[in-house]
């Protein structure tokens, strides 16, 4: 005769390969996250406006180049390249008259980061024979400077 104990441990043995082999087991499955940081520059960050640069008075009497510097805040992607300013073809001055001038193209270094801004830098030329014969007056043009990694 069998032994009660014997028959509920041959009982637990037969069921032991339905539990170890999976029917009540739990599973795993990696999951893969994934996500790209784009390379972006965006100008302005800082300001709270339009940049305005002074070009000051405009003496025709005394020959010479006026010069004034610009400077720009911007922020790029850590490690971007050093973006690009895009300087309008158009550059000239309207008031009584017109007066042409010159944006040396700007200076800028690589991303940062977001976190804190950069300044692109140039130079704003006007030179003695575009302001020479102009009638006196206020002179004015807004630009639009734009900027590409």
């Amino acid at each position: 005769m069998i032994s009660r104990r014997l028959l509920c441990a041959a009982t637990a043995a037969s069921l032991f390969p339905l539990v170890a082999g999976g029917a009540f087991a739990a599973g795993s499955q990696d999951v893969t996250v994934q996500a790209k940081v784009l390379s972006v520059c965006k100008l302005n960050f800082a300001a709270a406006g339009a940049v305005t640069v002074n070009m000051g008075d405009l003496n025709p009497s005394l020959t010479g180049e006026v010069t004034k510097p610009v400077s720009v805040a911007y922020r790029c992607t850590k490690d971007a390249a050093a973006p690009t300013v895009t300087i309008p073809a158009a550059l000239t001055l309207s008031g009584p008259g017109s007066i042409n001038y010159t944006i040396d193209a700007f200076s800028t270094a690589a991303g940062a980061g977001f976190s804190a801004d950069a300044t692109a830098t140039s130079t704003i030329r006007i030179p003695w024979a575009n302001f020479a014969d102009q009638p006196a007056g206020d002179y004015t043009q807004t630009i639009t400077l734009t900027m590409a990694p």
